[in-house]
């Protein structure tokens, strides 16, 4: 593999929940995805845990993809409830925002 193909491959796990964010409960899932992920040849470069709030998962979204080609989200259930087109504004603004950043 080429070093410009191993660039490519990064990746960034954000886990999504209220009780892993407060110390409540130890996250399981995001280390399984990050063995996953580098068994598929990714280099995980970072896991991140926020709270299940918007302003928290857009910044945390935001910071991620400017780091890693990859970002994989777990957990949220409130986005999965939630309405098909709030979940693509959602996603519409932090493109938006990660956009913008790159013009500044």
């Amino acid at each position: 593999m080429s070093s410009s193909t191993a660039d490519l491959l990064t990746a960034a796990i954000l886990t999504v929940s209220d009780s892993t964010a407060h110390g409540m409960r130890q996250d399981a899932s995001g280390p399984a995805l990050a063995s996953l992920l580098m068994q598929n040849c990714y280099q995980v470069i970072e896991t991140a845990v926020v709270a299940d709030e918007q302003p928290e998962i857009q910044a945390a979204l935001i910071r991620l993809s400017g780091a890693a080609r990859l970002v994989v989200t777990k957990g949220n259930s409130v986005m999965a409830a939630a309405p098909a087109m709030a979940n693509e504004e959602f996603f519409r603004n932090c493109r938006r925002e990660t956009l913008e950043g790159e013009f500044d």
